[in-house]
């Protein structure tokens, strides 16, 4: 059962909508509230796809991953969530995604490719980001970010981070004054929040399914065959399964992905299923919480051997 202290719920308003949000394929709109622009997210009926988003922005925070802020909420009766934008557009500020740093870096990359997009590879990613910020101490501590959140996919199963959902976050800057007085400006870029996390913990499962695996001991099997928006090279047949991902690119760039493995495993998984709890009951069903309890369970352990 849910905690009596659940998490609160916003309550949107008609007058406080601003426009249509385009990116993406499910149905979305800008809002304003008196702490900044929100994004309403309507949640498909019987998915679970609000309280995943939620439940994953306060393991990131668990894991001291940054992650855009979420809230449970709801629109004219329908259910969803709200992000609240982590883009500062007063300070001229914007997200560049994926998709568009691997188009300027890696020869013949169609940036708006949909689906199958196997040139988005962790090598093509590490190849881009390294070539965008040649000095070593700048790339690895961006390359060291964005591990961190592939390890947050691995411990919540997200299988959606696809070219759009990572990116980098530009801003303008002064960075000196010539000798005639003039500012000379450029660009600095920081790893964007993690987001988009509504693909996860099982939350597309009915409670029939997710009890037939638990009975069955397949749990396992049914993680391990998640199919990841992250190809491990461009003759996969289908993207990587997030934890196995982890564990191939812990193998293959371990000083990239030691920091946030060897942060995740000393977490004790029962800090970790906390939010799980905080979820109202209407909406997520008791077995929807132990799987996805049992789920990041199985997921912690597995980081933990690579440890070994």
């Amino acid at each position: 059962m849910a905690d009596t202290d659940s998490y609160p719920i916003i309550e949107v308003q008609r007058d406080q909508r601003v426009d249509t949000e385009q990116l993406g394929t499910k149905s979305k709109f800008w809002f304003r509230r008196d702490d900044g622009l929100w994004l309403f997210k309507f949640a498909r009926d019987d998915t679970g796809e609000d309280w995943a988003e939620k439940v994953a922005s306060e393991i990131a925070a668990l894991m001291d991953v940054r992650a855009a802020h979420v809230e449970l909420a709801s629109f004219d009766g329908k259910l969803g969530c709200a992000v609240k934008s982590f883009v500062d557009r007063e300070a001229g500020e914007v997200l560049l995604h994926g998709n568009e740093i691997l188009a300027g870096q890696v020869l013949g990359y169609d940036q708006y490719k949909q689906k199958r997009q196997s040139d988005h590879t962790l090598s093509n990613i590490r190849s881009a980001i390294e070539k965008v910020f040649p000095d070593p101490v700048h790339h690895n501590s961006i390359l060291m970010e964005l591990a961190a959140y592939l390890v947050l996919d691995a411990v919540i199963s997200n299988t959606d981070r696809h070219h759009e959902n990572w990116g980098l976050l530009l801003k303008p800057h002064v960075i000196s004054m010539d000798e005639s007085g003039h500012m000379q400006g450029g660009l600095m870029a920081t790893v964007a929040p993690s987001y988009d996390h509504a693909s996860s913990l099982g939350r597309e499962l009915r409670d029939e399914k997710r009890t037939a695996l638990l009975k069955s001991k397949h749990l396992g099997k049914y993680i391990r065959g998640g199919r990841g928006g992250i190809y491990w090279s461009a003759a996969s047949p289908h993207g990587e399964c997030p934890l196995k991902l982890v564990e191939m690119g812990t193998k293959d760039y371990p000083a990239i992905f030691a920091p946030a493995l060897q942060q995740t495993c000393e977490i004790d998984v029962n800090l970790l299923v906390k939010p799980i709890e905080k979820i109202p009951a209407a909406r997520m069903s008791d077995m929807a919480r132990t799987f996805a309890r049992e789920m990041i369970g199985y997921s912690l352990n597995e980081l933990r051997k690579l440890l070994k």
